[in-house]
């Protein structure tokens, strides 16, 4: 019978383990087992009872060291981290409490890294994105420079064929129609499109494709649309009086949610060209759409640019030069807000509400971290002795920094543990806030998980290098001497808790601020009256139908008065050296009425002089300002918008913010001409208006518009929503001082328990010689008073600055007065006061022959 040999892997584990002077018996035996089970019990027996022998064997002896092992560099570094859990565990209360403070700091910037993260991935899953730009407009208007993205049809049928350096280009332009399933009718959005849009972004198609893209009636959707369809081949809407048929010829995966377009339906352009008149698509400022372009591989933007300009002269008068076309990179859309979206694309986020995320996350972290460099130092000063007896045994400076930055890296992961729990309970809070579904799948992104990594390992850097400098700069004699004390001033600790003050006082001033702004903005009198005012949109332009239901609501005893008006449009206004954007906007004669705006000179519309209907404008103040107008009432004006033209203004009225009090007082011009299409419906409820009363409206709406969904709005709550980015400026600011302050807090109770249990024996020794409490606590407050002092002088002074700054950007804003950082001084001082209090309690109530009987 030929013997197999052991298993080899046993052999090597034996040998890896098993120190030299007992390898050659031990092999020895196990061998001489194996074989002899072998040949009486088998092989499969010889070889478990091998392993299972050859485990114990290892067991009972000393194990070989490996050369990882007998490396003395690893041997410190274990040493470091026992020693450190050693004293976290013996200084367990104020290392909580330190721990605590770091964990929310750092708990903090991830979830701010999180947001500003998905904000800035926006638009970069296409393939071409670093290719991608959408053109955009600068217009200059009497020094003032307008900037707006968009596009003309012309522009995009004359730029990718005259331009080099153009290698695709697409237009994208959003609408609207009513969806008809069944019986029941629906507003669904769609956008139109060229062809070159499937080849310039990523469509992922999971049935069909959009072929060429040409044919009128020949859609694609997305894959959520068609799930809701009772027929994948194909639906309905209405658009206007007319019923459209739409053929589905692929269906695209949905876009993932970090994109700016977010198509359910893409139609062909040819079908919107075929629906608008001839005029719309030779004009090369009718700006409604966007214009995508994919430039080539190796051309140069400011060269296609400077082309595009030229093409632009060549067709339009830019003799002045106050027009020029540009381009904004794909990915830069979502952030940047200066160029305006829409005409297709999602809402930008707002750069500032994305740099007070930043900055927030990024101060909470110094905070927290400069938190734990003060607790820190108050903890280690008790291992002075520790030091001492360190240096006496032969360890250098270095390697007592070394010990205390690796158990500052201890603490700093512990705390980064504690904030992942920390991140679990306010995950869904702070999804709710900032209106994003973050779950934890998200957090297992590589970009955050690097991010993260980084954040730990700076805390852990800021957090323990100065602890560690100044526990090793001491010296033996010096440490012996001074048992448990930093020296004298400890100047940088108190630095460090300055800081953190400053920081706090930079958030709080920011918080009042903001608050002050918005609650200006929205108590701000706009100039008209929006209380209780009901607006819905008229999407069929049937004047006979608006009169119908003009009518029928205004017979209701519950309705005051129902008035209609186009929306806000702008144009341009020249009268010989003065060229300027003026809006405009068709009424009718109970407009003024309805949202009580004042007239200044001249009369309302009266709709039974006929050329009020014709040749009669009403134009507002700064119209009649800026078009140096002595006496506008009566005067003739070269402004024109379709067949109205060369009108005569027979009335001045009071300016109003008819776009937003965040935006500059333009020039407008009222018509009651039938030039602009009518597409609000405003009604004014009557004191006895209840909730049954919106049915009426609703009914009476259906038998007018029998297929159009009805829908209304409170025209407060429109104007009130404008303020979104202020609102969100307001709670994230809100939210960071409150963070600031308690982690502040934290820092001074860290600092201020240190400096108390460093002078224990000079009080000792004060209220032995008479020192009252009073006395006492004036001696402390003395020593920190000028510290906190001087952190609300560096937090009050930058913070008065910045924000004077974005207050600039209002034109209806508040006065920066010295209320606003004395309250926040005040605020500050209420909290720290209380912190003092309590650690001084302590002081003034403590037992002298405590801390003196060693003496």
């Amino acid at each position: 019978m030929e013997l197999i040999d052991p298993p080899r892997w046993t052999n090597w584990l034996v040998r890896k383990f098993c120190p030299p002077e007992h390898l050659e018996e031990m092999q020895g035996d196990l061998e001489e087992a194996f074989y002899w089970r072998q040949e009486t019990q088998g092989i499969s027996y010889a070889r478990r009872r091998y392993v299972l022998d050859s485990l114990k064997t290892i067991r009972l002896y000393k194990f070989k060291k490996s050369e990882m092992m007998k490396s003395s560099r690893l041997h410190l570094l274990t040493n470091y981290f026992k020693t450190g859990l050693r004293f976290l565990w013996k200084t367990r209360s104020y290392s909580l409490v330190n721990i605590f403070g770091l964990a929310l700091g750092i708990a903090s910037a991830a979830l701010a890294f999180l947001f500003l993260l998905d904000q800035f991935a926006y638009d970069q899953h296409h393939q071409y994105a670093h290719r991608l730009y959408r053109l955009g407009e600068t217009l200059e208007f009497q020094g003032n420079v307008e900037t707006m993205g968009g596009s003309s049809y012309v522009m995009g049928e004359a730029l990718p064929h005259q331009v080099p350096g153009i290698e695709k280009a697409s237009r994208i332009k959003s609408g609207f129609g009513r969806l008809q399933l069944g019986q029941e009718v629906q507003f669904q959005g769609l956008h139109y499109a060229d062809p070159a849009l499937f080849e310039m972004l990523d469509f992922s198609f999971i049935e069909g494709g959009p072929g060429a893209f040409t044919a009128p009636n020949q859609v694609v959707v997305s894959e959520s649309f068609a799930a809701g369809l009772p027929d994948r081949n194909g639906f309905k809407l209405l658009m206007g009086e007319q019923s459209h048929l739409f053929t589905i010829v692929g269906i695209f995966r949905d876009f993932p949610k970090a994109s700016t377009l977010q198509p359910e339906i893409l139609v062909p352009f040819t079908f919107w060209k075929a629906r608008v008149p001839a005029r719309r698509l030779v004009n090369w400022f009718d700006i409604n759409m966007n214009l995508f372009i994919l430039k080539e591989g190796s051309a140069d933007v400011a060269t296609i640019e400077e082309k595009m300009n030229e093409v632009l002269a060549a067709n339009y008068d830019t003799s002045a030069g106050k027009e020029r076309l540009f381009l904004q990179p794909f990915g830069e859309m979502h952030t940047d807000q200066s160029i305006g979206l829409g005409n297709g694309l999602l809402p930008s986020v707002d750069l500032q509400v994305l740099w007070v995320v930043f900055v927030i996350g990024l101060l909470c972290l110094l905070i927290s971290c400069f938190n734990y460099s003060n607790f820190a130092v108050g903890n280690l000063l008790t291992r002075t002795r520790e030091v001492a007896m360190r240096k006496v045994m032969g360890a250098n400076r270095f390697s007592i920094f070394q010990q205390f930055l690796t158990e500052s890296a201890l603490s700093t992961l512990v705390a980064a543990l504690l904030s992942l729990v920390f991140i679990h309970f306010f995950l869904p809070f702070f999804s709710s806030f900032v209106n994003e579904a973050y779950s934890w799948n998200r957090l297992l992104d590589v970009r955050f998980l690097i991010g993260f990594m980084i954040t730990i390992t700076l805390s852990a850097l800021l957090s323990g290098v100065y602890p560690a400098i100044a526990l090793s700069a001491k010296g033996t004699s010096r440490a012996l001497k001074d048992n448990g004390r930093l020296g004298g001033k400890a100047f940088f600790s108190w630095f460090l808790v300055m800081i953190q003050v400053s920081l706090a006082i930079f958030l709080i001033i920011g918080m009042i601020t903001t608050n002050r702004q918005l609650d200006h903005l929205i108590s701000f009198d706009l100039g008209y009256d929006d209380d209780r005012v009901i607006t819905t949109d008229l999407f069929i332009g049937d004047e006979q139908k608006i009169e119908q239901i003009k009518d029928r609501l205004a017979r209701l005893p519950e309705i005051a008065m129902v008035s209609v008006n186009s929306g806000y449009n702008g144009t341009v206004y020249e009268d010989g050296p003065i060229k300027m954007e003026v809006g405009h906007l068709r009424v009718d004669e109970q407009f003024f009425s309805l949202l009580d705006i004042p007239f200044l000179q001249g009369r309302n519309f009266n709709e039974e002089i006929a050329t009020d209907r014709q040749q009669s404008v009403i134009v507002n103040k700064t119209f009649v300002q800026m078009a140096n107008l002595s006496e506008p009432v009566g005067q003739k004006i070269p402004f024109q918008y379709g067949e109205l033209k060369d009108p005569t203004i027979i009335a001045v009225v009071d300016d109003y913010h008819f776009l937003s009090p965040k935006t500059a007082m333009t020039p407008l011009v009222i018509y009651t001409s039938p030039e602009y299409v009518l597409q609000n419906l405003l009604i004014k409820p009557a004191p006895g208006f209840t909730p049954q009363t919106i049915r009426k409206i609703e009914d009476i709406w259906r038998e007018v518009y029998p297929q159009m969904p009805f829908s209304y709005s409170w025209l407060d709550e429109i104007n009130r929503n404008q303020m979104a980015r202020e609102i969100q400026l307001s709670r994230f600011s809100l939210l960071g001082s409150g963070i600031a302050i308690l982690l502040a807090s934290l820092g001074l109770f860290g600092m201020v328990g240190t400096h108390v249990r460093q002078r224990m024996k000079e009080v000792s020794i004060r209220k032995i010689n008479g020192a009252g409490p009073l006395d006492i606590y004036l001696l402390f407050l003395q020593k920190f008073g000028r510290w906190l002092l001087l952190g609300f002088l560096f937090g009050a002074l930058p913070a008065w600055y910045l924000l004077s700054r974005w207050l600039q950007g209002y034109p209806e804003r508040i006065e920066l007065a010295p209320n606003i950082p004395i309250l926040a001084v005040l605020i500050c001082s209420t909290v720290f006061a209380v912190i003092i209090s309590i650690l001084m309690i302590r002081v003034i109530r403590l037992n002298p022959v405590a801390h003196l009987r060693d003496e």
